[in-house]
C-alpha cells in the first residue's frame, strides 16, 4: 500500500500566481505560500511552501488570488529535490492536489463574486465560534469556484 502526506497550511501568498499548462493542455496555477512559526527560541521563522492548483481551482487561483493574500490550504505533501547555483542540494515542498480557501475578509477581496464573499464572510463567523480549521473546510461547498 502507498502511502501519502496530508497537510494543512495557513498563509499568505509571496507573488501573484504563475500559470503553465499541462502537455495535455489542462491549466495549471502555482503560487508560493509563506507560513511564519518560531523556532525553539523564539525567533521568527518563515516556510515557503509551492502549491500546484489544476483546472477549475487554477482558473480561480488565477483570478481571484494575488501576492499578500491571505489562504489556507489542504493538499497532498510531496517534496522536490533540486539543485541550486552553487551546486548544493535543496528541498523545496510541494502541496497538489489541494482544497482552498481566501481568509481574507470578504468587503477586502472586492473581485470575488457574491457567493464567494458570502462564503468567506460566513467561514470567519463560524471560525470565531469553533474549531477554526473545521469551521472553514466545512464551508467548502458554499464556494461557487
Amino acid at each position: 500500500m502507498s502511502g501519502f502526506q496530508r497537510i494543512t497550511i495557513f498563509g499568505r501568498v509571496g507573488k501573484d500566481p504563475d500559470k503553465r499548462f499541462t502537455q495535455n493542455q489542462k491549466t495549471v496555477a502555482e503560487i508560493r505560500v509563506a507560513v511564519d512559526g518560531k523556532d525553539k527560541d523564539g525567533n521568527k521563522v518563515t516556510t515557503w511552501y509551492k502549491v500546484a492548483f489544476f483546472e477549475k481551482q487554477a482558473d480561480s487561483i488565477l483570478q481571484y488570488v494575488k501576492k499578500g493574500s491571505g489562504i489556507i490550504v489542504e493538499g497532498d505533501l510531496e517534496l522536490e529535490l533540486w539543485t541550486d547555483r552553487d551546486g548544493n542540494a535543496q528541498v523545496t515542498p510541494v502541496i497538489k492536489f489541494a482544497k482552498f480557501i481566501l481568509t481574507d475578509r470578504a468587503g477586502d477581496r472586492a473581485q470575488q463574486p457574491n457567493g464567494a464573499q458570502q462564503a468567506v464572510a460566513r467561514a470567519h463567523e463560524r471560525a470565531k465560534s469553533s474549531d477554526a480549521l473545521d469551521a472553514i473546510f466545512a464551508s467548502e461547498d458554499e464556494i461557487p469556484f
